[in-house]
């Protein structure tokens, strides 16, 4: 029985750390041939290569159609607009396009905070993030852009966990601790920061640092009592800590709390193994 909650625990704190790199976000269904359904990305070393392609919308068809009848003009009230739609459809790859097309006329750190954030998630988008050279590029387009935030904006929060994890992202080496110091900075700015706190326990759990985990989840508890995610990690670190009766505590308090099917059910594992 033991050897079963094992398992499912160290499950949860792989899935946990999967977390930090990564919201799995699904895209539509996408077709490779046909008039403007493909998005050229940057030069690469394997060349040009091509993202996946729109299915079709009724208006993100009508809105790109004014788009390309405008030749160049830039309409912001429609770029926003399509914007706004391709990140309801979670396609932050195409969204990203056009932000960056609003950008040629309004470069205020708002814009360019806005594509930083669409280039990460775009990064993390399950049919990007299959391809390392397509990633690695939104990734770098992130921290490019989020840079450029912080350089007059050196104490925004939001834009410094954004850059956090997109060093995070990048998948190189020598920016894994650099993304970990520049979110461990938001809570220097603001302890109560609970996404920082939160970003910081799972890379904690990941990484076997059970004791700094159960800090940082014990923080965001502290700010969000009904914060069932980060109590159901608290769970994950007591438990590793040796502090089961805790643990279970916690995952009971969850199981009844939570309105999230996927977390009830991770938490009934762990109390019915």
């Amino acid at each position: 029985m033991q050897s079963n909650r094992g398992a499912i625990l160290r499950g949860g704190v792989i899935a946990g750390g999967i977390l930090l790199f990564s919201v799995l976000f699904f895209s539509d269904k996408t077709h490779l041939t046909g008039k403007n359904q493909t998005l050229e990305s940057e030069q690469s070393q394997k060349g040009n290569v091509s993202l996946p392609a729109l299915a079709p919308d009724e208006k993100t068809d009508k809105w790109i159609k004014i788009v390309e009848e405008e030749k160049g003009k830039v309409n912001t009230a429609i770029l926003d607009s399509l914007v706004n739609h391709l990140v309801s459809r979670r396609r932050f790859d195409y969204a990203l396009k056009y932000a960056e097309m609003k950008m040629s006329t309004d470069s205020s750190v708002k814009v360019q905070q806005q594509a930083g954030e669409l280039a990460l998630n775009a990064a993390k988008m399950e049919t990007i993030a299959k391809d390392s050279v397509l990633s690695g590029q939104f990734s770098q387009k992130s921290i490019t852009y989020l840079e450029k935030v912080l350089s007059k904006d050196s104490l925004n929060e939001k834009a410094l966990i954004s850059l956090g994890m997109a060093y995070l992202a990048s998948g190189k080496p020598e920016n894994s601790m650099r993304g970990i110091l520049t979110i461990r900075k938001v809570t220097e700015i603001n302890p109560e920061n609970v996404e920082a706190q939160f970003q910081l326990g799972l890379r904690s759990l990941q990484t076997g640092q059970y004791e700094k985990a159960e800090a940082r989840f014990a923080k965001v508890v502290s700010i969000e009592p009904e914060n069932w995610e980060a109590k159901y990690h608290l769970g994950i670190a007591k438990s590793e800590s040796g502090k089961k009766e805790e643990a279970i505590k916690l995952w009971q308090e969850v199981e009844k709390g939570t309105k999230d099917a996927e977390l009830k059910q991770k938490v009934k594992l762990l109390l019915n193994p």
